[in-house]
């Protein structure tokens, strides 16, 4: 049997939907299992882990010094790209191969940013010409398909022996004509534009070499434009829009703050090395359309899950755009968001965002000593093994599972109780099952750590001798 609707329930039709969302906000921001994580941690908890991920003894310059040898030698290809995942193919023997990798953008980003740090502290010639090497290897996933502005994922030979391009995997296309001996990977996301617009930006203020600067003009200047032009999504070569393609910053009336971040990054940095007055137009158009307001939601909890891939896309943003907007007005909206989302992660002992918090101008004492000790800790190496602590009878498990199902723990874990991965600080601190069990552990590129170092050495948050 079906009622007539009175008159005024299309009224109650037309608000029903604020209510929805208003109850979903409501939900995301909860403070009670939902909202912030706790102040404590278990970062100062007796070591008792694999022997592999001890702490070692040596300095965080020691460390460092190991870890950008094995960088140079082991993850830098003949192209420049970085190649930040090596397999294994005996106890000694790392494989010949590319891999066949998703996330070179990204960590070749960030990559550059260390390089960067690195030069600006130390001023070496092995610094800067680590600088040009990236910069040529990024602008490749540019060139590579010929398409201004998009990203390819990855870039390998057509000879490479790890990778079978005979297999149905319909991401590797060939490469344009200038490329003959090439293939590369399509259908980018938008977390590898974060990681590039943050390189790009550090390295142009922080070298002053003419041809880096003039590469990394053309190049950030084709990513902002390439956004632009679409309105905000990231089309692929064949002019449909990717699975993560999504830069805007709103979906309907719900602010998509990670999304408004990225893009705003993007274009206050092309202004920066441009100065083109198209991108300072195009900036004012999105203050106009409220933008940076959007940029508040870029982190929650719901029922104790959360995207930590996320929280690295919207603070690598942050270290941009608070270091570039000089209008109070504007800059006090990222300011805002990067104060909401610091309070959910800052008893993390997240060791970069950390560092890009206290770059930027925040303070925090306790931060900042927990920072030094995650990066005393971290382990001398790069081998990925698998860690299970499951058993341990002092770590107290949370009764939700974590956004991958996997069991964690009630507060977070130091970063030597979790096994290694393409950038640890990216991972789930509350893991207690992390690493996939192999014959031979993987080799990830140290960039996490190195990054960590050298930017807290620019910032004199971290000394030579600590």
């Amino acid at each position: 049997m079906f009622v007539r609707a009175r008159p005024c329930s299309s009224v109650f039709v037309r608000v029903q939907p604020i209510f929805m969302l208003a109850a979903l906000l409501a939900l995301l921001l909860c403070p009670s299992g939902c909202g912030p994580a706790s102040r404590q941690n278990y970062l100062r908890l007796p070591y008792q882990g694999r022997p592999e991920y001890a702490p070692p003894r040596m300095s965080l310059q020691e460390k460092a010094e190991l870890f950008q040898k094995q960088l140079d030698q082991d993850h830098v290809s003949p192209l420049g790209l970085m190649i930040y995942l090596r397999r294994r193919d005996g106890p000694d023997t790392l494989s010949p191969s590319y891999q066949n990798l998703n996330d070179t953008p990204i960590w070749g980003g960030i990559h550059l940013a260390q390089e960067s740090f690195r030069y600006a502290v130390t001023g070496s010639p092995e610094a800067l010409e680590s600088v040009r090497r990236s910069i040529q290897g990024l602008h490749l996933l540019q060139a590579v398909h010929g398409v201004p502005g998009l990203l390819a994922r990855h870039i390998a030979p057509r000879t490479d022996p790890g990778i079978d391009f005979s297999q149905p995997d319909t991401s590797w296309r060939d490469a344009a004509p200038a490329f003959p001996d090439l293939k590369w990977k399509c259908n980018v996301s938008k977390d590898q534009y974060s990681g590039m617009i943050f390189g790009y930006a550090v390295a142009y203020d922080l070298v002053p070499d003419q041809a880096v600067r003039a590469q990394i003009r053309r190049d950030m200047t084709a990513i902002a434009d390439f956004l632009v032009k679409n309105r905000y999504r990231i089309v692929d070569y064949d002019g449909k829009r990717t699975k993560y393609s999504n830069l805007r910053a709103r979906i309907g009336p719900v602010p998509i703050g990670v999304q408004a971040l990225i893009s705003l990054a993007a274009i206050k940095a092309a202004h920066h090395v441009s100065g083109e007055p198209r991108f300072e137009q195009e900036y004012r158009r999105l203050v106009r359309r409220r933008w940076p307001q959007a940029t508040w939601l870029a982190k929650f909890r719901l029922f104790g899950k959360t995207n930590q891939n996320n929280d690295n896309m919207a603070f690598l943003s942050y270290y941009s755009l608070l270091r570039l907007e000089k209008d109070p007005n504007i800059r006090r909206h990222y300011q805002h968001s990067a104060d909401r989302s610091w309070r959910y992660v800052r008893h993390e002992g997240n060791a970069f965002w950390n560092l890009i918090y206290l770059g930027t101008g925040g303070r925090d004492i306790i931060s900042l000593e927990e920072t030094l000790l995650q990066l005393h800790n971290f382990p001398a190496t790069k081998a990925t093994y698998r860690v299970d602590l499951r058993g341990r009878t002092d770590i107290e498990r949370a009764w939700l599972k974590n956004r991958k199902g996997l069991p964690q723990s009630q507060y977070p874990l130091p970063i030597n109780l979790r096994s290694r991965s393409s950038f640890d600080w990216k991972e789930c601190p509350y893991a207690l099952v992390s690493g996939a069990q192999e014959k031979f552990p993987r080799q990830y590129v140290p960039t996490d750590y190195l990054v960590c170092y050298w930017m807290g050495r620019y910032h004199q948050l971290l000394g030579p001798d600590d």
